[in-house]
């Protein structure tokens, strides 16, 4: 089963990295929490930003390359594989982030028109209703905001 960056569509949660959850057919983080680096960060309070946690301990966030123990771990896109934070098949690191090559933008970006843009989350800013994140859309303003 491939897996699928935040933001991204899925079918089930298992495809998800980065602590998301497969919701509405988009990975999403959960409620109370924000994509962080291609991982979800916040909500209750428990862990520092620079850990994430797992089975109610707080783990900390391991970069492209580094070792890791659960996929919740890994930064920037990337996935835990044989104990190691690697970028999935078909994308490379490039300033730990893994870089998806397929249309030129990296993995926290959309292909729209031939240009790259940022992916948003709710409260960003935003051009087109494309780079809201899961079942958000902007209004006049350009906001992305809960629907």
């Amino acid at each position: 089963m491939e897996k699928a960056a935040i933001g991204y569509p899925c079918q089930v949660t298992a495809q998800c990295l980065g602590g998301s959850q497969c919701s509405y057919g988009v990975c999403q983080c959960p409620a109370g929490q924000t994509a962080v680096n291609g991982v979800c960060s916040g909500g209750s309070g428990v862990c520092p930003s620079n850990q994430v946690l797992i089975y109610n301990q707080c783990l900390p966030m391991v970069a492209v390359g580094g070792r890791c123990t659960y996929e919740q771990q890994c930064t920037g896109y990337s996935e835990c594989y044989n104990g190691y934070c690697r970028c999935p098949n078909g994308s490379t690191p490039s300033s730990g982030i893994c870089d998806i090559h397929s249309s030129g933008c990296k993995a926290y970006q959309i292909s729209l028109n031939n240009q790259c843009l940022d992916k948003m989350s709710i409260g960003q800013s935003c051009t087109n209703n494309a780079q809201c994140i899961g079942m958000v859309f902007s209004y006049i303003k350009r906001v992305v905001i809960n629907q």
